[in-house]
Order: C-alpha cells, then structure tokens, then sequence
C-alpha cells in the first residue's frame, strides 16, 4: 500500500497471507493511519528541507 503527498511517499508491504483480499487491506487505511501520515510527510519535508539547504555549504 502505497501513501503519496507531492514528491514524497510511504510504502507499507502487505503480505499476500496476512490478508483475505482488497476489503481488509481498506479496512486497515484509517482515519489515524492517516493522520500520522501527514504528520510523517511534514517530518520528511523538514528533513529534506534541512538537507537541501546544506548542499552549498563547505
């Protein structure tokens, strides 16, 4: 399952075995799932963002 915001995404692998089908795999993507999503996708911007402005510095 794969959560994309702009450049930046989050892949969870599901195995095959730990599910019966599509309906489970919906059923897991919750409000909360969500939410520590986007919390996670601004993490990563200031990450990068952190990073990036350090490519020029000596």
């Amino acid at each position: 399952m794969k959560i994309e915001l702009g450049q930046y995404e989050q892949t969870y692998k599901i195995n095959e075995s730990d599910v019966s089908g599509l309906e489970e795999v919906e059923k897991m993507v919750t409000t909360e799932l969500l939410r520590k999503s986007l919390l996670r996708f601004i993490e990563m911007r200031e990450d990068w963002e952190d990073g990036f402005s350090k490519k020029n510095v000596k």
